[in-house]
């Protein structure tokens, strides 16, 4: 059994004629664009499956979008992320200007993302760090802490735009609450990912480690039986398991 947790939705080539593999009993849909509740809850319907949808507070959905975080909500999504392609660091990672930060002027952290968070307590929701910069990730982590904020997903740990992240993760893992998401789609080959788990299994609990695809909705074939393959034959079945289901279901429900 395998929960994925980002598979990504493209509405620009998604096929009425759709197939899953048989491993896969549900995941987290993501897109970046738009909220993906809806396809989740007629894809769950469709294919038996546990499919959850989530919210990337992107420009294209308003950034810190309250009321829209309060209305997808209400139709079932408990995935909260914060920005990524719109985010300050994205951006001047990759040359471009502009983009959302958490901080106000005066250096606290934004009245609106405040009011976000407590939203996310109140409805224990999953709170998903986006491609803030680290300094905003500790900072954000500290805070929803503070509110209580039950559950946070540092995404896409080794994505190059989140390399302070790696290389400072020791400073996270002291929130028990933690989970920190390894994507096969930022990972070269799976020789490198060997080394990246083996990595953090000797700085965190392995139950707080999330493997993930990073692909589309029609190509988990091409990603995950050769890299479930290798794996298992490093490390034990049971390891394996944990970081590609127990802990999904254990962080997303």
């Amino acid at each position: 059994m395998l929960f994925d947790s980002h598979i990504n939705i493209d509405l620009s080539n998604f096929s009425p004629n759709l197939t899953l593999p048989n491993f896969l009993v549900g995941g987290v849909l993501w897109s970046d664009y738009f909220p993906t509740v809806i396809f989740a809850k007629l894809l769950s319907t469709l294919f038996k499956r546990a499919f959850k949808g989530s919210l990337i507070l992107n420009e294209y959905v308003g950034g810190f979008n309250l009321k829209l975080v309060e209305y997808v909500i209400s139709r079932g999504c408990k995935i909260i992320s914060m920005p990524t392609l719109s985010a300050w660091w994205f951006k001047h990672f990759h040359g471009s200007a502009g983009g959302y930060v958490i901080y106000s002027l005066d250096g606290k952290i934004r009245g609106e993302v405040i009011d976000l968070l407590y939203t996310l307590a109140e409805n224990n929701c999953v709170l998903c760090t986006g491609f803030l910069a680290y300094g905003e990730i500790r900072r954000l982590i500290e805070e929803a802490d503070a509110i209580g904020v039950n559950k946070v997903v540092v995404l896409d740990i080794m994505n190059p735009v989140m390399r302070d992240v790696y290389e400072r993760i020791r400073e996270l893992a002291k929130y028990n609450h933690i989970f920190f998401e390894v994507r096969l789609s930022s990972v070269k080959d799976v020789d490198t990912l060997i080394h990246i788990l083996s990595h953090l299994r000797s700085v965190l609990d392995e139950h707080r480690i999330l493997l993930s695809s990073g692909s589309g909705i029609d190509t988990l074939n091409s990603y995950w039986p050769k890299t479930l393959s290798r794996l298992k034959s490093y490390f034990n079945e049971r390891f394996v398991s944990l970081i590609t289901f127990e802990n999904q279901r254990d962080c997303f429900g």
